[in-house]
């Protein structure tokens, strides 16, 4: 039987890279509603673009143990595209980025309680987790079981 090796490196490296990616894609996302606010000028403009950089540089930093042990996760289960693959990524992405949020910050900022700060962050890894599964994982292989040389012999 021939089976395609699972891309065990694309998935690790790009769950890794989400949090680079979404601090990128909110800035720009500020950046856009900034261009449409009345009292928008050249250089406010180009502050929030270039603070994008800036943005995907400290997500990255802040966030990128626990989404490698997340696609870490996701390498180890083979995951494909499969509706439990992308339900089971999006909350774990979320879980991963409240609970890693409540281990770094601990009782030193924020007492151990639901406060909204965390549901942003929940809400950002489980949406950027699942647009990153649907791209990366890749689709489920079916087996097919190779003709053995007896058989080809027969067929010619």
């Amino acid at each position: 039987m021939s089976y395609t090796h699972y891309p065990y490196k694309r998935v690790i490296v790009f769950f890794t890279l989400i949090p680079a990616i979404v601090g990128i894609c909110w800035v720009f996302f500020a950046g856009i509603i900034t261009l449409f606010e009345k009292d928008t000028n050249v250089s406010s403009v180009t502050f929030v673009f270039s603070f994008s950089a800036l943005m995907g540089i400290s997500g990255f930093l802040l966030f990128c143990f626990p989404a490698f042990i997340a696609g870490v996760f996701y390498s180890v289960l083979k995951l494909h595209k499969t509706w439990f693959s992308y339900l089971l990524v999006t909350f774990t992405g979320g879980f991963v980025a409240h609970l890693w949020l409540a281990i770094i910050w601990g009782d030193v900022y924020v007492e151990w309680k639901l406060t909204n700060v965390f549901h942003i962050f929940f809400a950002l890894a489980s949406l950027s987790s699942l647009l990153m599964a649907y791209f990366v994982l890749p689709k489920k292989h079916v087996m097919v079981p190779e003709e053995s040389d007896e058989e080809q012999k027969r067929k010619s």
